[in-house]
């Protein structure tokens, strides 16, 4: 019985794991474009807003499933 509840838990971690890398990788990937348009020079402001807003709910989504599996 303790072997399978481990297997599940090791599951459940490894799929949570990618989950937690796969948005990260997303939140890396706007900041990313926010400090290329602000060194080119590129200060479309409302672009920015929308690349940061995406930043930010990966982040709040982020949390939210750090939450969810406690």
């Amino acid at each position: 019985m303790n072997l399978t509840k481990s297997i599940k838990f090791i599951i459940v971690t490894k799929n949570h794991t990618n989950k937690i890398t796969s948005t990260m990788d997303r939140i890396e990937e706007n900041y990313k474009k926010i400090q290329k348009r602000l060194s080119c020079g590129k200060n479309s402001s409302s672009q920015m807003m929308v690349d940061f807003n995406k930043a930010n709910q990966n982040l709040i989504n982020l949390t939210d499933t750090n939450e969810d599996t406690d």
